[in-house]
């Protein structure tokens, strides 16, 4: 668990902590990119935007859940 500065440490989380949390973000984050990609959808602009914000999303609450 990381502590602020004015307590003495960093708030910085130790990235052996969040590297699953920072794989599902990445992988719901690039879902759309992909699939475009494999020719599985045509990309769309806009929907790669929300594929990206539900990504950041779930990486928060994720993260208040965890920590």
């Amino acid at each position: 668990m990381s502590v602020s500065i004015k307590q003495g440490g960093t708030v910085i989380p130790k990235p052996e902590e969040m590297v699953e949390l920072n794989y599902k973000a990445s992988t719901c984050g690039c879902s759309h990119l992909i699939d475009s990609l494999k020719e599985r959808e045509v990309f769309d602009g806009a929907c790669q935007t929300r594929a990206i914000k539900g990504g950041r999303e779930m990486v928060k609450v994720e993260k208040v859940a965890k920590f």
